[in-house]
């Protein structure tokens, strides 16, 4: 697990503790019981293991911070791990929330254009931000050069707007257009140029000879 991931972690590991009938020793629903009860040592034990399963299953950056705050009890590691996650998502929160409202594609190919939108798409989800996946394709939209905006037109006015997967296979058929275009205009130009440099008149001897004479006043000057 990493803060980036809690959200999906958490949701994960729940299934795992509640399957193997731990989960309420570690939510805090069934509290240690007394020494002297006679579950006392089975509480242990199934109190040892969950806490195991989490160590485990954290990257290890968090799994040292964990271990700094040295919880023998899963329970209150459980409530300290939602605590540094609150604490790192509320700047991470809107950092990532202005990654994602201000990314233009620019140089990016539409692959790595489409994929970096998505990781961040992801990461907002992982630190519990509200942001739907219209919300995704709205920004894949406004991150779009002025190329595009002939698709855009196209786009924007349809009720409901594509989902982002059906959205990715039509942004790649029309990049490709739009760089076919691109290249067929250089192509153009290039033969534009060369058509008129190559139509220019010569400069003739002769001409040369008679501007000589002509910037001199009269004098003939003869290279």
């Amino acid at each position: 697990m990493t803060y980036d991931n809690y959200i999906s972690w958490k949701r994960l590991i729940i299934i795992f503790l509640r399957g193997q009938k731990v989960l309420a020793v570690v939510d805090g629903t069934m509290p240690c019981p007394d020494s002297s009860h006679p579950q006392y040592d089975m509480w242990i034990q199934c109190n040892d293991i969950a806490l195991s399963w989490i160590h485990v299953t954290l990257n290890p950056s968090v799994n040292e911070t964990l271990l700094n705050y040295a919880c023998q009890l899963a329970h209150d590691a459980w409530v300290l791990l939602e605590q540094l996650f609150q604490d790192h998502t509320s700047t991470t929160r809107m950092h990532l929330r202005a990654q994602f409202q201000h990314f233009p594609k620019g140089s990016l190919s539409m692959d790595d254009y489409l994929q970096q939108l998505h990781s961040l798409y992801s990461k907002l989800h992982g630190v519990g931000e509200n942001v739907k996946e219209s919300d995704l394709v709205a920004q894949v939209l406004l991150g779009l050069p002025s190329a595009f905006n002939a698709f855009i037109t196209v786009i924007n006015p349809t009720t409901p707007r594509p989902s982002f997967s059906a959205l990715r296979p039509l942004l790649i058929s029309e990049d490709a257009r739009v760089n076919h275009s691109h290249q067929s205009s250089d192509i153009d130009s290039s033969m534009f140029l060369y058509s008129t440099t190559s139509n220019q008149p010569k400069y003739s001897h002769s001409q040369a000879y008679r501007a000589n004479y002509n910037k001199s006043k009269g004098k003939f000057i003869n290279k």
